[in-house]
């Protein structure tokens, strides 16, 4: 039993932001695979690609956290149901008091919020609360044995998806449109300040040339008196185009399915994404 909690708890480390990141800026395969001959998988002329790949299928058979279902929300409505070409996410997005899961921009704007078997509800209410006030769709997105426990506690306009033992993800419960309760200023908090001054010189049609102190709240001022339509149609484009240019999704495509959502929440230069791709070829032996 100790064994198989330590190998789950090394298939969850390799799949961390922190270990990703640390491949990327060089790290030896041997040190950062440091253990892999406890790890039950035979690795002899595999390439790291193949690798990771088959460590994720032990860890979608062993041990479903949390990465399991960013996984498959990114592949599964990305690069499933749309493509990354035309819709964006972002992973462990701040929202005010809260960080959201897994966050999808298209034509709206949908919140994913999961609750793993290994989860607790404890702090359900706040999240939606903040969610509520950006997404125009928000859901959670649980294990098939506590879909009906998320769907009775009738969180008004949340929906519910299960992630099957198939990897499919299922609707249990349809997510009410919440476009008019958002607002304004909960948009602007997300936006970065590149992002915000893009958007206010285009809506107005002029230079900011203000001091840097007091751009923020000249930009929040007219934000926040937009119709709620346009500012929302500003903030879907300022979040589509965080990922979708041509150099991000050739590098996210470039990585196994498995990764693509670490390709999405792990900050790298293009030096470090092109240096990770071609690391994926590389062959790995057991320590």
């Amino acid at each position: 039993m100790q064994q198989n909690d330590d190998l789950n708890i090394f298939y969850a480390k390799i799949f961390r932001r922190s270990f990703f990141s640390s491949l990327a800026k060089g790290k030896s395969l041997d040190e950062a695979f440091t253990g892999l001959k406890n790890s039950l998988l035979e690795t002899s002329n595999m390439t790291l690609r193949d690798v990771f790949s088959s460590y994720f299928d032990m860890l979608k058979k062993n041990y479903r956290n949390e990465y399991v279902y960013k996984s498959a929300i990114v592949n599964k409505i990305i690069f499933g149901r749309h493509s990354p070409r035309t819709c964006s996410t972002s992973i462990e997005l701040p929202i005010n008091n809260s960080i959201v899961d897994v966050a999808v921009f298209n034509g709206c704007s949908t919140a994913y919020e999961i609750k793993s078997e290994f989860d607790s509800p404890k702090r359900l209410s706040t999240q939606t609360t903040d969610y509520l006030n950006v997404f125009e769709k928000i859901y959670i997105v649980t294990h098939p044995d506590l879909a009906e426990k998320y769907c009775n506690l009738n969180i008004p306009n949340v929906g519910v998806i299960s992630l099957t033992t198939k990897e499919t993800l299922r609707i249990e419960k349809e997510a009410i449109s919440n476009f008019e309760n958002i607002k304004q200023h909960s948009l602007f908090n997300v936006l970065r300040k590149n992002e915000f001054i893009n958007i206010i010189e285009d809506y107005t049609k002029s230079k900011i040339t203000m001091p840097n102190g007091l751009i923020y709240d000249y930009c929040g001022d007219i934000f926040n008196s937009m119709p709620l339509e346009v500012a929302n149609r500003y903030f879907l484009k300022a979040m589509k185009d965080r990922s979708n240019n041509k150099e991000f999704i050739d590098y996210i495509y470039s990585l196994p399915a498995c990764l693509r959502a670490l390709g999405y929440a792990t900050p790298l230069s293009k030096k470090q994404k092109d240096y990770i791709i071609n690391l994926m070829d590389s062959k790995i032996e057991s320590s």
